[in-house]
């Protein structure tokens, strides 16, 4: 019996392993996935490769300003028929992940900036704003992936620990460091 690849029941779990809760209003598939009870936001990935984690399908500037405001906690898993077992964790603050962010939002920019140099000939107003309007919602990035090789650099790596949420609270708590070096 093979998992499927997003599996509610495993984010479930990971929830529960990280004393969080599910959205406080349900969740929406462009909701985060958890929050804590100070009121942070987090997004759970998690990947049976060791090369990468997929993000979200036609990723936007909305998705963008989504995530640099949630914590992100990254899983690296082995899947069995019957269970999973996690192998490597990352817990990483929006500002670690910020050149992730930066690269997605220049691909944006240039798709977008392409719209100013359109030469409209003869349409009208309304026209010119419809033809806008289509490009600019179907300006976006088809899964933008976040590799283990950069999470290796950002120093967001833990060790997997039986008090994982105390060890999640105490990250938060570091006022200014904005590298999680746990290991």
């Amino acid at each position: 019996m093979k998992m499927k690849i997003q599996d509610d029941a495993r984010e479930k779990d990971i929830i529960q392993f990280f004393n969080l809760k599910p959205p406080s209003f349900g969740k929406k598939r462009e909701s985060h996935d958890a929050e804590d009870e100070f009121g942070n936001l987090y997004e759970i990935k998690t990947g049976s490769t060791d090369n990468y984690f997929s993000t979200a399908r036609d990723v936007s500037y909305d998705h963008l300003k989504k995530w640099r405001e949630r914590i992100w906690i990254f899983i690296f898993i082995d899947i069995y028929v019957d269970r999973w077992n996690m192998k490597d964790i990352y817990i990483c603050k929006p500002e670690v992940l910020e050149p992730f962010f930066k690269k997605q939002q220049d691909k944006l920019d240039m798709k977008n900036n392409i719209l100013s140099k359109l030469n409209y000939g003869s349409l009208d107003e309304e026209e010119r704003k419809v033809v806008e309007d289509v490009f600019k919602r179907g300006v976006t990035l088809n899964d933008p992936r976040i590799s283990r090789k950069f999470l290796d650099s950002t120093g967001c790596k833990v060790a997997l620990q039986e008090d994982m949420p105390s060890v999640l609270r105490s990250m938060l708590n570091e006022n200014e460091s904005t590298e999680i070096q746990m290991q």
